[in-house]
Parts: C-alpha cells; structure tokens; sequence
C-alpha cells in the first residue's frame, strides 16, 4: 500500500524539493507552507510527517502538540538549530526524529524508512496480543496501552521502546540496543533519544501508576523491564 506523507516548510523550494524525492521514492504527498494549514490537512491516511520547527504563524512544536491530539503517527522535524535543548524539547512533546538542516537526501530517505519499519512491524503481530503486568495492559496489536484500565496515549516511538521492553522482561537492554531495535539506524543523537523517550514513559506510567515502578535503570549499562513496589 503507497504511504502517505505530509510535509510542512514555509519555504517553497524546500516544499517542492522534498515533494519531487518523496514522489520518485513511490509517496503520496501532501504539502503545507504554514502550521494552521497542517493542522487543518490531518487525516488518518497520513503514515509519516516531516514538520519544519520555525514556521510563520506557530512553531513546529506548538503543531506537534496539536498533531498528538489525533494522530500518532511518525513525526519528522527538520530544523537548523542543532542544539541540544532543541533536539530534547521536539523528542519530549511528541516527535520521533530530529534532523538538522542541511541534511543529505540519502539520510532523510533512510529515516523515512526506518519510520515507516517501525509502524509495519506492527503489522506483523497476532490478533489481539494483549501483554500484562500489574496495573499495565499493552495490546501490541492495537497499540493500546492501558493502566488500571484508563487508556494511555504514547507516540509510536515511546508504544516500540515500552514494547521492547515488555518482550524482554528482566534482561538489561543496553542504550545501544534500543537505539538499534527502535530507529534501526545510526545518529548522532542515539543514546541521547533513548534516554529522553524513556523519561517520558517513565512520567505517564508514574501519572497512573504510583504504586509501582516498571523500568529500573542498570547504572552505566542501559535499563530493564522489571517490575517493584514504589
């Protein structure tokens, strides 16, 4: 089935450009050159986004936010600020990537790829596959994560790393890893990525649930699926 992905840059040439690759590669595209215009072209077709972070009427994270309300798709973001503090705000408020401008045309197909892996992989799983631990249900058929039976909202990125870790319970899972098992590709951001999207599972696991704790960290190693009593 062709993949459908929306691009969203206020500059023109950069919209025509990707759009030009992303159709050679087999895509459907949609465009916008605005965050209202991208908001307004969410539909559940989308399989992947790639989000411009300065855009003229609203920045690229304030669409982010606004995207998660509805869908969950991969998001992309292309920036020219390389700094630590931005790649962490995109990761923590619901993107999956973050890649820095100029970029290669071979990285950017690449990450598309991975991206788009990670969601057919879940493709692949049994009908109904529900997974439970305490307080915690996770249906990796449906991408449902359920806590004490109130239903829990994760990206794609955080539902494959607590999926991870939920197949493998008790074995310490290096920070290289889950890099390699989530995003399949190398970047210079990787443990970084890792550690920042297990904070954020950790903190809407804890919202739920303060009566136990579900990730331990193994100091200078990585971390573990290991359930205990705050």
């Amino acid at each position: 089935m062709t993949k459908t992905i929306l691009v969203v840059d206020d500059e023109q040439e950069i919209v025509d450009f990707l759009k030009d690759i992303l159709l050679l590669e087999g895509y459907m595209v949609l465009t916008a050159l605005n965050g209202t215009n991208a908001i307004q072209s969410l539909s559940p077709d989308i399989n992947l986004i790639i989000l411009d972070v300065m855009l003229p009427d609203m920045d690229g994270f304030d669409v982010c936010r606004e995207i998660r309300k509805s869908l969950s798709c991969p998001i992309l973001f292309l920036s020219a600020d390389d700094t630590e503090k931005s790649k962490i705000q995109g990761l923590m408020i619901g993107g999956d990537d973050y890649i820095h401008k100029p970029f290669s045309v071979s990285e950017l197909k690449a990450r598309i790829i991975a991206n788009l892996r990670r969601v057919k992989d879940f493709g692949n799983i049994g009908k109904d596959k529900l997974l439970t631990f305490e307080n915690i249900k996770i249906n990796l058929n449906t991408y449902e994560v359920f806590i004490k039976d109130q239903p829990v909202r994760f990206t794609k990125t955080e539902f494959d790393l607590l999926k991870t870790f939920a197949l493998h319970p008790q074995q310490i899972l290096t920070k290289e890893q889950l890099f390699d098992q989530v995003w399949g590709y190398n970047s210079e951001s990787d443990l970084l990525t890792v550690v920042e999207h297990v904070k954020k599972i950790r903190t809407k696991l804890a919202l739920l649930d303060s009566e136990y704790k579900y990730i331990e960290t193994s100091w200078g190693i990585g971390y573990k699926w290991s359930i205990s009593k705050c």
